[in-house]
């Protein structure tokens, strides 16, 4: 019984591991996910800043970024809108302003957000970290006066109170990004230059290369990858995609770690039988 552990078709492993994944995914159960130190801080920092503080979120990621970055946005977006913190939101990327839209809209229907007063989309606007430092100096102007979808922003409320990227106007910024441009533009031109705290949100290849900021103070905590996004979603006590994500991810390499195992076991077997 045990030479035949060597060779289960491999068919029937692809199938279990879809099974055990997709189950996972429509049901999650819950697997314990210990929280880290970077998700801990980034999340502490949003959460004692007063109601009616405006939170900037740069959404500097594509499509292709999906399952790792579009449960960052959505959590954030939750946790920004419990604590009635206004969000103003700008991409350097050319999907970023659509895929805000796409994942604001259920998060302000649950908490009854309003566009224009409690949430802004400026969306993209060209011209990468050069648009970005002109945002310092108005906003207005260098969003060439539209929001995501062309509506006048001197018409919105945010669109009135926010008028620079500045510490006088903006309390926090949060980039969600997936390459460049992105976190170090928004280090470089905005965060040291005009003092204002800032976090970031990357892919999980990312997070190497943003951990010296953290440890450094210049970067008020990280969210790293689907696995930050669900120590994130577990401190929100908004439980989402992110959460499911992990526990699919989990038991889908449980199960091939038991059939590694397996495989040893018969081979060990059949090894002392020769």
């Amino acid at each position: 019984m045990f030479e035949r552990l060597q060779v289960i078709d491999r068919r029937i492993i692809y199938v279990l591991l879809i099974l055990v994944i997709a189950l996972a995914l429509l049901k999650p159960i819950g697997l314990p996910v210990k929280v880290g130190p970077m998700t801990q801080k980034m999340y502490d920092t949003i959460d004692a800043l007063p109601a009616g503080s405006v939170l900037w979120l740069g959404m500097d990621l594509a499509v292709s970024t999906k399952a790792e970055q579009y449960p960052m946005v959505s959590v954030l977006l939750d946790h920004a809108f419990r604590k009635n913190l206004k969000v103003v939101s700008f991409a350097m990327w050319p999907n970023g302003g659509q895929i805000f839209d796409t994942l604001v809209a259920p998060v302000a229907k649950k908490y009854n957000k309003q566009n224009g007063t409690d949430y802004l989309n400026i969306g993209y606007k060209p011209g990468g970290n050069v648009a970005l430092r002109a945002m310092v100096t108005d906003i207005n102007t260098a969003a060439a006066g539209v929001d995501q979808n062309g509506q006048p922003l001197a018409n919105t409320q945010l669109g009135q109170q926010v008028k620079k990227l500045t510490k006088d106007y903006v309390s926090f910024i949060v980039d969600v990004a997936a390459g460049d441009p992105g976190t170090t533009d928004y280090l470089n031109y905005v965060s040291t230059p005009e003092k204002i705290p800032m976090a970031t949100a990357v892919v999980n290849v990312s997070v190497p290369g943003e951990m010296p900021y953290v440890q450094s103070g210049q970067y008020q905590g990280l969210m790293g990858g689907l696995r930050g996004a669900a120590e994130y979603e577990i401190m929100a006590k908004a439980p989402g995609k992110a959460a499911s994500g992990m526990d699919s991810q989990s038991l889908g390499a449980a199960l091939v770690v038991l059939f590694i195992i397996f495989g040893n076991v018969g081979y060990l077997t059949s090894r002392g039988k020769k």
